[in-house]
Protein backbone atom coordinates (compact mmCIF):
# COMPACT_ATOMS: atom_id res chain seq x y z
CA UNK A 1 0.00 0.00 0.00
CA UNK A 2 1.15 3.30 -1.28
CA UNK A 3 -0.63 5.46 0.92
CA UNK A 4 -3.58 5.04 3.42
CA UNK A 5 -7.27 5.47 2.54
CA UNK A 6 -7.17 8.86 3.75
CA UNK A 7 -4.73 10.37 1.19
CA UNK A 8 -6.39 8.31 -1.46
CA UNK A 9 -7.77 9.38 -5.33
CA UNK A 10 -10.95 8.39 -6.47
CA UNK A 11 -11.30 7.43 -9.57
CA UNK A 12 -13.61 6.70 -12.50
CA UNK A 13 -12.70 6.98 -16.41
CA UNK A 14 -15.39 7.59 -18.95
CA UNK A 15 -15.26 5.81 -22.50
CA UNK A 16 -16.98 6.40 -26.24
CA UNK A 17 -15.96 5.83 -29.69
CA UNK A 18 -14.06 9.50 -29.81
CA UNK A 19 -13.58 10.66 -26.17
CA UNK A 20 -11.82 8.82 -23.51
CA UNK A 21 -11.46 10.21 -19.65
CA UNK A 22 -9.62 9.38 -16.22
CA UNK A 23 -11.21 11.86 -13.83
CA UNK A 24 -9.41 11.71 -10.38
CA UNK A 25 -10.34 13.38 -6.95
CA UNK A 26 -8.51 13.87 -4.42
CA UNK A 27 -10.41 12.56 -1.21
CA UNK A 28 -8.37 14.75 1.25
CA UNK A 29 -8.14 18.03 -0.52
CA UNK A 30 -11.22 17.72 -3.34
CA UNK A 31 -9.38 18.71 -6.21
CA UNK A 32 -10.38 16.63 -9.60
CA UNK A 33 -7.87 16.22 -11.69
CA UNK A 34 -9.26 15.02 -15.38
CA UNK A 35 -7.12 13.29 -18.17
CA UNK A 36 -8.59 13.41 -21.54
CA UNK A 37 -7.93 11.52 -25.06
CA UNK A 38 -10.34 13.36 -28.23
CA UNK A 39 -9.76 14.98 -30.96
CA UNK A 40 -9.09 18.44 -28.92
CA UNK A 41 -6.97 16.62 -26.33
CA UNK A 42 -4.33 14.52 -26.44
CA UNK A 43 -4.20 12.12 -23.49
CA UNK A 44 -1.12 12.81 -20.94
CA UNK A 45 -0.19 9.51 -20.76
CA UNK A 46 3.07 10.01 -18.54
CA UNK A 47 0.68 12.02 -15.80
CA UNK A 48 -1.85 9.58 -15.92
CA UNK A 49 1.11 6.99 -15.48
CA UNK A 50 2.17 8.91 -12.66
CA UNK A 51 -0.64 9.19 -10.65
CA UNK A 52 -1.35 5.67 -10.51
CA UNK A 53 2.26 5.00 -9.32
CA UNK A 54 1.79 7.58 -7.05
CA UNK A 55 -1.61 6.88 -5.37
CA UNK A 56 -3.67 4.78 -4.08
CA UNK A 57 -6.90 4.80 -6.19
CA UNK A 58 -10.61 4.36 -5.18
CA UNK A 59 -12.93 3.19 -7.67
CA UNK A 60 -16.47 1.24 -7.91
CA UNK A 61 -16.68 -1.80 -10.45
CA UNK A 62 -13.27 -1.09 -11.25
CA UNK A 63 -10.76 -3.78 -11.42
CA UNK A 64 -12.76 -5.64 -13.97
CA UNK A 65 -13.89 -2.34 -15.99
CA UNK A 66 -11.78 0.30 -15.56
CA UNK A 67 -8.10 -1.00 -14.91
CA UNK A 68 -8.18 -3.02 -18.19
CA UNK A 69 -9.43 0.25 -19.92
CA UNK A 70 -7.14 2.69 -18.38
CA UNK A 71 -4.38 -0.28 -19.12
CA UNK A 72 -5.29 -0.38 -22.83
CA UNK A 73 -5.20 3.57 -22.92
CA UNK A 74 -1.64 4.04 -21.28
CA UNK A 75 -0.93 1.56 -24.21
CA UNK A 76 -1.67 3.80 -26.32
CA UNK A 77 -4.99 2.15 -28.12
CA UNK A 78 -7.53 4.58 -29.87
CA UNK A 79 -10.55 5.82 -28.67
CA UNK A 80 -11.89 3.50 -30.94
CA UNK A 81 -10.36 0.53 -29.25
CA UNK A 82 -11.07 1.27 -26.12
CA UNK A 83 -14.65 1.71 -26.82
CA UNK A 84 -14.59 -1.79 -28.32
CA UNK A 85 -12.88 -3.30 -25.13
CA UNK A 86 -15.32 -1.34 -22.99
CA UNK A 87 -17.96 -3.16 -25.30
CA UNK A 88 -16.46 -6.40 -24.86
CA UNK A 89 -16.62 -5.94 -20.87
CA UNK A 90 -19.93 -4.73 -20.63
CA UNK A 91 -22.09 -7.24 -23.10
CA UNK A 92 -19.87 -10.48 -22.83
CA UNK A 93 -18.34 -10.09 -18.97
CA UNK A 94 -15.11 -10.23 -20.61
CA UNK A 95 -12.44 -10.67 -18.01
CA UNK A 96 -9.80 -8.62 -17.72
CA UNK A 97 -6.92 -10.98 -17.97
CA UNK A 98 -8.67 -12.45 -21.40
CA UNK A 99 -8.98 -8.86 -22.91
CA UNK A 100 -5.37 -8.33 -21.62
CA UNK A 101 -4.47 -10.96 -23.84
CA UNK A 102 -6.08 -10.82 -26.74
CA UNK A 103 -5.89 -6.95 -27.13
CA UNK A 104 -1.69 -8.08 -26.50
CA UNK A 105 -1.53 -5.33 -23.39
CA UNK A 106 -0.16 -5.42 -20.28
CA UNK A 107 -3.01 -4.99 -17.26
CA UNK A 108 -1.35 -2.13 -15.08
CA UNK A 109 0.52 -2.99 -11.48
CA UNK A 110 -1.57 0.02 -8.93
CA UNK A 111 -2.27 0.34 -5.43
CA UNK A 112 -6.22 0.18 -6.13
CA UNK A 113 -9.16 -0.50 -4.22
CA UNK A 114 -12.32 -1.38 -5.72
CA UNK A 115 -15.64 -0.83 -3.44
CA UNK A 116 -18.25 -3.13 -4.98
CA UNK A 117 -17.64 -6.23 -3.33
CA UNK A 118 -17.35 -4.57 0.07
CA UNK A 119 -20.79 -2.35 -0.52
CA UNK A 120 -24.18 -4.90 0.71
CA UNK A 121 -26.03 -6.48 -1.65
CA UNK A 122 -25.48 -5.44 -5.39
CA UNK A 123 -26.29 -2.80 -6.34
CA UNK A 124 -25.35 -0.12 -9.02
CA UNK A 125 -23.18 3.12 -7.99
CA UNK A 126 -26.56 5.15 -8.50
CA UNK A 127 -28.49 2.99 -6.12
CA UNK A 128 -26.04 3.15 -3.53
CA UNK A 129 -25.76 6.92 -3.94
CA UNK A 130 -29.47 7.27 -3.12
CA UNK A 131 -29.52 5.20 -0.60
CA UNK A 132 -26.66 7.43 0.92
CA UNK A 133 -28.52 10.16 -0.03
CA UNK A 134 -26.39 11.69 -2.63
CA UNK A 135 -26.64 15.75 -3.10
CA UNK A 136 -26.72 14.93 -6.96
CA UNK A 137 -27.92 11.26 -8.91
CA UNK A 138 -27.84 11.03 -12.67
CA UNK A 139 -27.61 8.78 -15.53
CA UNK A 140 -25.29 8.51 -18.22
CA UNK A 141 -26.64 12.05 -20.04
CA UNK A 142 -25.56 11.10 -23.56
CA UNK A 143 -26.27 7.33 -25.55
CA UNK A 144 -23.21 5.64 -24.85
CA UNK A 145 -23.08 4.76 -28.31
CA UNK A 146 -22.78 8.44 -29.72
CA UNK A 147 -20.20 10.22 -31.10
CA UNK A 148 -19.57 13.43 -28.96
CA UNK A 149 -19.81 16.64 -29.62
CA UNK A 150 -17.51 18.95 -27.98
CA UNK A 151 -20.26 20.19 -25.50
CA UNK A 152 -20.99 16.62 -24.82
CA UNK A 153 -17.64 15.97 -23.93
CA UNK A 154 -17.95 18.81 -21.00
CA UNK A 155 -21.42 17.09 -20.13
CA UNK A 156 -19.70 13.74 -19.74
CA UNK A 157 -16.98 14.78 -18.06
CA UNK A 158 -19.35 16.55 -15.36
CA UNK A 159 -21.11 13.42 -15.03
CA UNK A 160 -17.88 11.52 -13.88
CA UNK A 161 -16.85 13.66 -11.83
CA UNK A 162 -20.83 13.71 -10.01
CA UNK A 163 -19.51 9.60 -9.69
CA UNK A 164 -16.52 10.33 -7.74
CA UNK A 165 -18.74 12.08 -5.48
CA UNK A 166 -20.81 9.14 -5.34
CA UNK A 167 -18.01 6.94 -4.95
CA UNK A 168 -16.51 9.12 -1.93
CA UNK A 169 -19.33 8.87 -0.17
CA UNK A 170 -19.65 5.14 -0.44
CA UNK A 171 -15.83 5.30 0.55
CA UNK A 172 -17.22 7.04 3.51
CA UNK A 173 -20.15 4.76 4.12
CA UNK A 174 -17.82 2.18 4.18
CA UNK A 175 -14.93 3.37 6.50
CA UNK A 176 -15.19 0.37 9.32
CA UNK A 177 -15.30 -1.71 6.74
CA UNK A 178 -12.24 -0.52 4.91
CA UNK A 179 -10.09 0.36 7.55
CA UNK A 180 -10.74 -3.20 8.97
CA UNK A 181 -9.22 -4.87 5.68
CA UNK A 182 -6.37 -2.46 5.88
CA UNK A 183 -5.39 -3.50 9.38
CA UNK A 184 -6.01 -7.58 7.76
CA UNK A 185 -3.70 -6.73 4.93
CA UNK A 186 -1.40 -5.53 6.87
CA UNK A 187 -1.63 -8.59 9.24
CA UNK A 188 -1.88 -11.50 6.76
CA UNK A 189 0.31 -9.94 3.77
CA UNK A 190 -2.12 -10.58 1.45
CA UNK A 191 -4.09 -7.17 -0.53
CA UNK A 192 -8.00 -8.14 1.15
CA UNK A 193 -9.01 -4.16 0.73
CA UNK A 194 -11.39 -5.12 -2.42
CA UNK A 195 -12.57 -8.41 -1.37
CA UNK A 196 -16.07 -9.08 0.43
CA UNK A 197 -16.19 -11.07 3.75
CA UNK A 198 -16.29 -14.67 2.13
CA UNK A 199 -13.48 -13.41 -0.10
CA UNK A 200 -11.57 -12.54 3.20
CA UNK A 201 -11.81 -15.65 4.84
CA UNK A 202 -10.89 -17.84 1.75
CA UNK A 203 -7.61 -15.66 1.18
CA UNK A 204 -6.82 -16.21 5.14
CA UNK A 205 -7.62 -19.39 5.10
CA UNK A 206 -5.65 -20.44 2.45
CA UNK A 207 -2.45 -18.03 3.74
CA UNK A 208 -2.95 -20.14 6.96
CA UNK A 209 -2.73 -22.97 5.38
CA UNK A 210 0.07 -22.47 3.61
CA UNK A 211 1.99 -21.25 6.55
CA UNK A 212 1.37 -24.67 8.54
CA UNK A 213 1.91 -26.47 5.88
CA UNK A 214 4.29 -24.78 3.43
CA UNK A 215 2.08 -25.46 0.04
CA UNK A 216 -0.26 -23.50 -1.32
CA UNK A 217 -4.10 -25.38 -1.07
CA UNK A 218 -4.99 -26.09 -4.83
CA UNK A 219 -8.49 -27.05 -5.90
CA UNK A 220 -8.76 -30.62 -6.77
CA UNK A 221 -8.62 -31.94 -10.03
CA UNK A 222 -11.62 -34.43 -10.95
CA UNK A 223 -11.41 -36.47 -13.39
CA UNK A 224 -14.30 -36.91 -15.48
CA UNK A 225 -16.33 -39.41 -15.01
CA UNK A 226 -15.44 -39.90 -11.53
CA UNK A 227 -18.21 -41.82 -9.27
CA UNK A 228 -18.74 -40.42 -5.53
CA UNK A 229 -20.60 -42.19 -2.56
CA UNK A 230 -21.74 -40.56 0.45
CA UNK A 231 -20.55 -41.82 3.27
CA UNK A 232 -22.97 -42.11 5.71
CA UNK A 233 -22.25 -41.31 9.14
CA UNK A 234 -22.25 -44.00 11.74
CA UNK A 235 -25.29 -42.08 14.08
CA UNK A 236 -27.84 -42.23 11.40
CA UNK A 237 -30.02 -44.56 11.50
CA UNK A 238 -34.09 -44.49 11.87
CA UNK A 239 -36.50 -46.91 13.79
CA UNK A 240 -38.78 -47.35 10.63
CA UNK A 241 -37.86 -50.18 8.58
CA UNK A 242 -38.82 -48.66 5.38
CA UNK A 243 -36.46 -45.35 6.27
CA UNK A 244 -33.42 -47.58 7.07
CA UNK A 245 -34.12 -49.45 3.53
CA UNK A 246 -33.97 -45.71 2.27
CA UNK A 247 -30.99 -45.15 4.17
CA UNK A 248 -29.39 -48.24 2.88
CA UNK A 249 -30.23 -47.08 -0.86
CA UNK A 250 -28.33 -43.65 -0.16
CA UNK A 251 -25.40 -45.41 1.50
CA UNK A 252 -25.18 -47.58 -2.05
CA UNK A 253 -25.24 -45.12 -4.65
CA UNK A 254 -23.22 -43.09 -6.32
CA UNK A 255 -22.57 -40.72 -8.57
CA UNK A 256 -24.20 -42.83 -11.33
CA UNK A 257 -27.94 -43.13 -10.17
CA UNK A 258 -29.45 -40.64 -10.82
CA UNK A 259 -32.45 -42.11 -12.21
CA UNK A 260 -32.08 -44.02 -8.59
CA UNK A 261 -31.77 -41.06 -6.67
CA UNK A 262 -34.71 -39.36 -8.72
CA UNK A 263 -36.91 -42.71 -7.95
CA UNK A 264 -35.77 -42.57 -4.12
CA UNK A 265 -37.03 -38.70 -3.73
CA UNK A 266 -40.26 -40.52 -5.22
CA UNK A 267 -40.21 -43.28 -2.47
CA UNK A 268 -39.51 -40.62 0.28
Amino acid sequence: MKTSLADAALFDTEVYINYFLAAFKSVKTGKVLRLEKSDRCVLDRKKLRQVLDEYCTVGFNSIPFDIPIVSAALAGFSNKALKQIANEIIQDDAKPWKISRAYDFQLIECDHVDLIEIAPGQNSLKIYNGKMHGRRMQDLPVDEDAVLTHDEMDVVSAYCVNDLAATGLLMQTLKEQLTLREQMTKQYGVDLRSKSDAQIAEAVIKKELKRLTGEEPKKPKITPGKHYKYRVPDFAHYRSTELNAVLDNVRAADSRSRRAARSLCRTS
